[in-house]
């Protein structure tokens, strides 16, 4: 996941059209470019090179890759997320989660948006349900409990947390209480070790 500071990183030929149509860029394509993402979005997009001068160039030319929206960004040490082939899953709660090497975790209850939309055109981003939201904000605080503790992040261990929090009769709120985190992990601890 990227954070759009400036466009200059992302080319109209590393992008997928909308639609997913597939035909050659044009430099008009270049010049509407802010009309499918502009500085301040958040996205999904690979890294395609990285420059001699410190620069990257991304590029979302996959239909999994594009803008982020209606979900949770969680930033965490990158060195706690384990590396692995998948880095789009669905989570056992019916979350879908991505995990970047960057240290950047998005949560999302819908799946990420696979396309861009066409400029002009009207469409609505499907609304997070209160119980999504509820998810969501449990997976965060989850998280935010391995990072502090520098344990190792990815799917399992967040799950661990996850359940036991619920298990435990805990509210999504509750489970960042200093003493409470404490008694949570040991909780986690003594689950694996069983």
């Amino acid at each position: 996941m990227w954070l759009v500071l400036f466009l200059s990183g992302i080319v109209r030929s590393a992008m997928n059209l909308p639609g997913g149509v597939q035909r050659r860029r044009t430099y008009e394509d270049e010049l509407n470019m802010r009309s499918l993402i502009k500085e301040g979005d958040l996205i999904s997009a690979e890294v395609q090179e990285l420059k001699q001068d410190g620069g990257i160039a991304l590029h979302t030319r996959s239909m999994k890759y594009g803008r982020l929206s209606e979900g949770q960004l969680v930033r965490v040490k990158s060195a706690l997320i384990k590396r692995q082939k998948k880095r789009f899953q669905i989570l056992p709660c019916e979350i879908h989660a991505i995990f970047g090497n960057n240290g950047y975790i998005w949560l999302s209850e819908e799946e990420p948006r696979k396309e861009l939309e066409e400029p002009g055109k009207n469409t609505k981003t499907p609304k997070t349900s209160l119980a999504g939201r509820r998810r969501i904000s449990r997976l965060r605080n989850s998280i935010l409990i391995l990072n502090e503790m520098s344990m190792t992040i990815h799917a399992q261990t967040i799950m661990d947390v996850y359940t036991t929090s619920e298990q435990a009769g805990l509210s999504e709120f509750e489970v960042l209480r200093q003493n409470v985190r404490e008694q949570l992990l040991e909780r986690v601890r003594n689950r694996r070790n069983h």
